[in-house]
């Protein structure tokens, strides 16, 4: 396994997992170390209900458990209280953001900054937010309306104290990523970023993933790299990538980087335990 000399400052790393996925895992402190942070997805076929199961189970296995929570499928402030409530009753100390794509919001909320304006989540003791970062822009927001919004972040963190923190789409050019980070730092940003990785993950279903989330330049970037033919028959591997990425991590480096964050495409156990190697 591939080494490199900023090891130190990557750990502290996340890793996704759906509910339905929780539901194959018998037991997470078996192969997973206490206090790992694991995001927990809201998926459009899922419940609150099913989210809230795979926390709970998590909780209970010594992990740190990151839920997802929608703002488009939020009603009101009632609804989301509601859900917060439950949270704070495990004793969640985060959760992660997300504006979700539903076209018409169930209710007055259409975006994470939305959410966090509700002042809900302070309420219930709950002052680390995640958002989502976007390296590679977005198909559905205009880059000033990217920029708009992570300028209402960063606002929002300081006015009401809070420890906002971006977790990126995943992206696949190493260069591109350090380029969007120094932009945004320059434009004012301060929000610490968790750099959103694919983990191991076969070449098919990983370009099926990279064009529902819109990834498109760096996948094209990814394909043209080595063979294409190669890349179809064997599976992607994140380490050149993490290791491009290393040297931007240490304090020496002044940026807002913070840790990594795995998607767990090509399975949520064969992810950690690469991760877990990796970063040993």
């Amino acid at each position: 396994m591939k080494t490199f000399d900023a090891k130190a400052s990557l750990k502290g790393w996340s890793i996704e997992i759906t509910p339905k996925e929780s539901n194959t895992i018998s037991c997470f402190s078996a192969f997973l170390e206490k206090g790992t942070k694991v995001n927990v997805t809201s998926l459009p076929k899922t419940s609150v209900r099913d989210t809230l199961t795979a926390v709970e189970k998590l909780k209970r296995d010594g992990m740190n458990p990151i839920p997802h929570i929608t703002a488009r499928t939020t009603a009101d402030e009632g609804d989301l209280a509601r859900v917060v409530e439950k949270y704070a009753d495990l004793e969640i100390s985060e959760v992660l953001i997300i504006a979700g794509t539903k076209d018409q919001p169930a209710g007055r909320f259409s975006s994470s900054a939305d959410l966090i304006s509700s002042g809900v989540f302070e309420h219930f003791g709950i002052i680390n937010i995640g958002v989502a970062g976007h390296p590679e822009g977005s198909p559905d927001i205009t880059e000033q309306q990217l920029q708009d919004a992570l300028d209402q972040k960063n606002h929002l963190a300081v006015s009401r104290n809070l420890n906002i923190f971006l977790e990126t789409q995943f992206c696949f050019d190493a260069q591109r990523i350090i380029n969007w980070e120094k932009v945004i730092r320059d434009r004012g940003n301060m929000l610490p970023i968790r750099v959103g990785v694919a983990g191991p993950t076969k070449f098919l279903s990983l370009i099926n993933f990279a064009i529902k989330a819109g990834v498109g330049p760096s996948l094209k970037f990814l394909i043209n790299e080595r063979d294409k033919l190669t890349k179809l028959v064997n599976s992607y591997d994140p380490t050149e990538l993490i290791c491009s990425l290393a040297p931007q991590f240490s304090p020496e480096a002044n940026t807002c980087f913070e840790s990594v964050h795995f998607y767990a495409f090509g399975g949520f156990r064969k992810t950690a335990e690469f991760a877990q190697e990796l970063f040993k």
